[in-house]
């Protein structure tokens, strides 16, 4: 009993920790963090991915989408992920 509810607990929390530290925000500060990550990505195709990504949401957040600019922080999140 006590093993199984250790082991749920330490699934919980592998499960939530990356969803919480990875919180992705549509400004400035957090597109240049991602730059700077995008940088050192030795994968050229996903660096190019990646930086494509960031162009993007810059874009959407000049146009005030913050919905787009969302999307696109997203999808480089899952670029960065892979890294």
């Amino acid at each position: 009993m006590f093993k199984t509810t250790l082991i749920a607990a330490g699934l919980t929390a592998a499960l939530l920790t990356p969803a919480l530290a990875q919180e992705a925000t549509c400004d400035d500060a957090s597109l240049k963090m991602a730059e700077e990550q995008v940088y050192k990505m030795q994968d050229q195709k996903a660096k190019n991915d990646a930086m494509s990504q960031i162009a993007k949401a810059r874009m959407a957040m000049k146009d005030n989408d913050m919905a787009k600019c969302m999307e696109h922080v997203t999808e480089l999140n899952m670029h960065l992920k892979k890294t």
